[in-house]
């Protein structure tokens, strides 16, 4: 510590100990911590259509695009917490379309079809491919049986052709409803999970 502010703190202290009229010793903030407040966005500013492309081989979450560059729209989602999740919950339905080259190898995308990436990305571990609730990963939850040869797109296609959106969205939303007290946020995982 600078001599300045031992000197300012010696008195801060001293001043303060000489006013309290107690034998306890005061809290004194430390004048050199530099508090940090940076606000979380707010989700309604949240627009999935500036999602640049994802890179292929990571979570969305890990931040990143495709070509290596930080993901702004992950940055926010991820800085909301849980209250992301009922956010992209209300996306699921929605049909506006989306630049395809978000998602490589994709033909159509939509805002709905993107969100849904997103929540299972969101709860699948570092592994890529386990999902941290059962029956939620992108191939269980989406019906893909054993047929390898369908593409991520096509595997929900057909799961929108045979069951609707609507029924992707009240899955979630069920699942929301039910465990929500119980999802947290693992950081060394960097995904949500369940807790008991």
């Amino acid at each position: 510590m600078k001599p300045a502010h031992l000197v300012l703190a010696v008195s801060v202290f001293a001043g303060a100990v000489g006013c309290s009229g107690s034998d306890q010793l005061p809290v004194v903030a430390d004048p050199t911590v530099k508090v940090d407040s940076t606000p979380k966005p707010a989700l309604e500013l949240v627009d999935l259509s500036k999602v640049p492309p994802l890179d292929p081989k990571g979570r969305f979450q890990d931040g990143r695009t495709g070509d290596g560059q930080p993901n702004p729209v992950a940055k926010d989602i991820v800085a909301n917490g849980k209250d992301s999740i009922p956010f992209l919950i209300r996306k699921l339905e929605d049909e506006t379309e989306l630049d395809p080259r978000i998602i490589d190898y994709w033909y159509r995308l939509s805002e709905g079809d993107l969100a849904l990436v997103i929540l299972f990305d969101l709860f699948t571990d570092k592994t890529e491919t386990d999902s941290t609730i059962h029956g939620f990963s992108y191939d269980e939850f989406l019906e893909r049986g054993g047929n390898r040869t369908l593409t991520g797109e096509e595997v929900l296609r057909r799961y929108i052709q045979k069951h609707g959106r609507a029924r992707i969205k009240q899955r979630w939303q069920q699942l929301w409803d039910e465990k929500k007290d119980k999802i947290f946020w693992d950081e060394r995982c960097y995904c949500f999970r369940l807790g008991t």
